[in-house]
Protein backbone atom coordinates (compact mmCIF):
# COMPACT_ATOMS: atom_id res chain seq x y z
CA UNK A 1 0.00 0.00 0.00
CA UNK A 2 1.26 3.33 -0.99
CA UNK A 3 1.42 6.52 1.32
CA UNK A 4 0.07 9.57 -0.36
CA UNK A 5 2.26 12.58 -0.70
CA UNK A 6 1.28 15.29 1.49
CA UNK A 7 3.22 17.56 -0.75
CA UNK A 8 1.26 17.42 -3.73
CA UNK A 9 -1.84 18.59 -1.90
CA UNK A 10 0.34 21.93 -0.47
CA UNK A 11 0.49 22.64 -4.79
CA UNK A 12 -3.11 22.44 -5.31
CA UNK A 13 -5.01 25.89 -4.73
CA UNK A 14 -7.65 26.02 -2.40
CA UNK A 15 -10.90 27.90 -4.01
CA UNK A 16 -11.75 30.70 -0.84
CA UNK A 17 -14.86 30.55 0.02
CA UNK A 18 -16.17 34.39 -0.06
CA UNK A 19 -19.40 34.31 1.67
CA UNK A 20 -17.68 33.11 4.97
CA UNK A 21 -14.80 35.55 3.83
CA UNK A 22 -17.50 38.51 3.83
CA UNK A 23 -19.62 37.26 7.23
CA UNK A 24 -16.01 37.89 8.34
CA UNK A 25 -15.01 41.10 7.28
CA UNK A 26 -19.16 41.98 8.12
CA UNK A 27 -17.67 40.75 12.15
CA UNK A 28 -14.72 43.04 11.90
CA UNK A 29 -16.34 46.38 10.53
CA UNK A 30 -18.91 46.29 13.30
CA UNK A 31 -15.87 45.48 16.15
CA UNK A 32 -13.21 47.98 14.68
CA UNK A 33 -15.04 50.76 12.53
CA UNK A 34 -11.73 52.98 12.24
CA UNK A 35 -9.75 50.67 10.97
CA UNK A 36 -10.72 51.36 7.24
CA UNK A 37 -8.41 48.69 6.47
CA UNK A 38 -10.95 46.47 7.19
CA UNK A 39 -13.69 48.01 5.31
CA UNK A 40 -11.66 48.44 2.10
CA UNK A 41 -11.34 44.43 2.47
CA UNK A 42 -14.73 43.63 3.10
CA UNK A 43 -15.47 46.16 -0.46
CA UNK A 44 -13.06 43.98 -2.64
CA UNK A 45 -14.61 40.93 -1.35
CA UNK A 46 -18.12 42.33 -2.33
CA UNK A 47 -16.75 43.41 -5.83
CA UNK A 48 -15.70 40.11 -6.13
CA UNK A 49 -19.22 38.33 -5.11
CA UNK A 50 -20.55 40.59 -7.69
CA UNK A 51 -22.36 43.71 -5.38
CA UNK A 52 -20.51 46.50 -7.00
CA UNK A 53 -22.47 49.24 -5.28
CA UNK A 54 -22.29 48.56 -1.66
CA UNK A 55 -18.67 47.66 -2.73
CA UNK A 56 -18.10 50.86 -3.88
CA UNK A 57 -19.47 52.64 -0.88
CA UNK A 58 -16.81 51.02 1.10
CA UNK A 59 -13.85 51.57 -1.38
CA UNK A 60 -15.10 55.23 -1.02
CA UNK A 61 -15.41 55.06 2.45
CA UNK A 62 -11.82 53.31 2.91
CA UNK A 63 -10.19 56.32 0.34
CA UNK A 64 -12.44 59.15 2.05
CA UNK A 65 -10.73 58.53 5.37
CA UNK A 66 -7.00 57.08 4.31
CA UNK A 67 -5.75 59.92 1.58
CA UNK A 68 -2.26 59.30 2.26
CA UNK A 69 -2.78 55.67 2.30
CA UNK A 70 -0.19 53.61 -0.50
CA UNK A 71 -2.91 52.15 -2.36
CA UNK A 72 -4.71 55.34 -2.72
CA UNK A 73 -4.37 55.17 -6.67
CA UNK A 74 -4.68 51.02 -6.93
CA UNK A 75 -8.25 51.70 -4.77
CA UNK A 76 -9.63 54.41 -6.65
CA UNK A 77 -8.88 52.74 -9.78
CA UNK A 78 -10.30 49.63 -8.58
CA UNK A 79 -13.43 51.85 -8.02
CA UNK A 80 -13.76 53.42 -11.52
CA UNK A 81 -13.34 49.70 -12.62
CA UNK A 82 -16.63 49.28 -10.40
CA UNK A 83 -17.87 51.76 -12.52
CA UNK A 84 -19.41 53.97 -9.56
CA UNK A 85 -16.14 56.09 -8.63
Amino acid sequence: MRIPDTRDRMTVPVPKDQPLQHAGYMRLVRLLPGVWEERRDRGLVLAELGRPDLAAQDLADYLAHTPGAGDHAAMTARLLELGLG
